[in-house]
């Protein structure tokens, strides 16, 4: 039965949480569980097989044990994570509340999003994938663009919706990867190179309670999305701030 990775608080004698780890390795220890969780098959949905991307917005309170939310409640929160119109299917679970994608539109497209009681969230679904004859590219900028979309939405959720307050961690990975190249209408897949590992986790990012800007403080993501190709940072910022249109653009 799945489960809520996040239910317990993290034990701080356990070998894997050290007293001295910082909440980045925490949360790099959480990402790498849950990389090895989503591949054997530890999660609310059956997803087939391929490249996956995978993110996690844990609020640094999930250490508190007194820390979780009313399930009966959570459904509403939940219809406010709708992130695609394909997400038409919710209820509730033992860990939290789940949406996810109607199995019978998974052909194309599959997807789900996680609310756990602690009030972390779970979102993993397709990139958007693009085929030329044999060859497999993730589409850009639409998956830049997605992926400063699903964080922005989530903790906007976590904020507004269910009140949680403190820092909040964010890890994003790209899991079964291997042999993917980039693909934008400008043509850059001539130049870049394949990737050559099969995960590629991205830094982990502590978003302050103050303010968050997602695309001021998610350019070290899109920096490493692209440095995983060869680039030496992210070809759609001009000038600090994101350009998908960015006339200087090119390969």
């Amino acid at each position: 039965m799945f489960r809520d990775p996040f239910q317990k608080p993290l034990p701080m004698h356990a070998p894997s949480f050290p007293a001295s780890a910082n909440p980045a390795e925490r949360l790099s220890q959480l990402r790498d569980d849950r990389i090895q969780g989503i591949l054997h098959g530890d999660t609310p949905i059956k997803l087939p097989s391929g490249p996956k991307m995978v993110f996690n917005l844990v609020p640094l309170s999930v250490l508190d044990p007194a820390a979780r939310i009313d399930v009966t409640k959570l459904g509403v929160h939940l219809d406010q994570l709708a992130l695609e119109p394909h997400y038409n299917c919710a209820h509730a679970n033992a860990a939290g509340y789940l949406r996810y994608i109607d199995p019978e539109d998974a052909a194309t497209f599959y997807g789900y999003v996680q609310l756990y009681r602690t009030g972390t969230i779970e979102a993993v679904e397709r990139p958007h994938l693009k085929r030329i004859d044999d060859k497999c590219f993730i589409a850009t900028p639409a998956f830049d663009i997605r992926l400063a979309e699903i964080i922005d939405k989530n903790i906007e959720a976590q904020r507004t919706s269910l009140h949680l307050t403190g820092p909040i961690g964010v890890t994003v990975s790209l899991v079964s990867c291997s042999g993917l190249r980039p693909w934008s209408p400008r043509g850059h897949q001539a130049t870049a190179r394949e990737f050559d590992t099969e995960h590629l986790p991205f830094p982990e990012i502590i978003i302050p309670e103050s303010s968050f800007d997602p695309w001021r403080d998610l350019k070290p993501l899109h920096d490493t999305f692209w440095q995983a190709w060869g680039f030496s940072h992210s070809p759609y910022y001009r000038d600090g701030k994101f350009s998908p249109d960015n006339p200087l653009l090119t390969w």
